[in-house]
């Protein structure tokens, strides 16, 4: 059975406000600092739609779960 991955492009978020700098998510969340701010943005600001995805990329590319409120 074929995996799944998230893959596309995110805005990229600096002190808690997103900017209008795109980012690939690999590289958002390859990078521990920037994929904590995405999901605490989604977590802030995001449907459950969106929250599920960021949860999903970060366990992707962080190799761990991230644990929402």
């Amino acid at each position: 059975m074929e995996q799944r991955k998230v893959t596309g492009t995110v805005l990229k978020i600096m002190n808690a406000q997103p900017t209008n700098e795109r980012l690939p998510a690999e590289e958002a969340f390859g990078d521990p600092q920037q994929a904590i701010e995405q999901g605490l943005y989604a977590e802030r600001h995001g449907s459950k739609e969106e929250l599920r995805l960021v949860c999903l990329a970060y366990r992707q590319y962080q190799g761990k779960r991230f644990r929402t409120k």
